[in-house]
Order: C-alpha cells, then structure tokens, then sequence
C-alpha cells in the first residue's frame, strides 16, 4: 500500500499535512513505531517531525504495510538587529542597524 503526502513532508512549526492511504480498506496509522489511538481513517494529518505509516487490512484479513514517510519540522530563522551605531541621534538622522 502507498501513501500521498498531500503537500510538503517539511513543516513549519503549527503547521500540519495530510496523509492518504487507499480507500475502501480497514487501517491503523503509526507514528514512529508506535499505533496512534483512533487513527484508522484513510487519512491522517501528520503534525511536526516523525516517521509515519499506515497497515492497510482488506476484508479478508490480509494486511500489508505502507513505506515509511518522513516528515520534518523546518524551523524559522532567527531575526534580531545589532546597533552599529549611536542610539543618541539629532532630528533627520539614522541609525544604522
């Protein structure tokens, strides 16, 4: 069984994507390992950094695994400003940062 990611696998903090397995089957979505409690609809949205799958079982009780998807949290860039310069400026001048 394959998954779609609906969109990018890289994150920004609070931000979420989807996951599609094949629909018409009975599931169970794991995160890093693990089963996540009433995860068993054809999707899930994943949130933040981790390894996703799904076990797809058809109605005879066969089961099979998806590949891994990898999600990862991009985090933002740091922005601050240094003075090169006096604070202390007359009416009209700059202050370069």
């Amino acid at each position: 069984s394959t998954v779609r990611v609906m969109g990018s696998a890289q994150l920004c903090l609070g931000d979420s994507v989807w996951l599609q397995a094949a629909s018409g089957f009975s599931y169970q979505w794991y995160y890093n390992g693990n089963p996540i409690p009433g995860a068993v609809q054809s999707q899930w949205q994943a949130t933040g950094s981790g390894q996703w799958s799904v076990q797809v079982t058809n109605a005879s009780g066969c089961s099979v695994w998806s590949p891994t998807i990898q999600t990862a949290l991009v985090l933002p860039p740091v922005a601050f400003a240094l003075r090169a310069s006096s604070l202390v400026k007359c009416a009209g001048d700059s202050i370069l940062l």
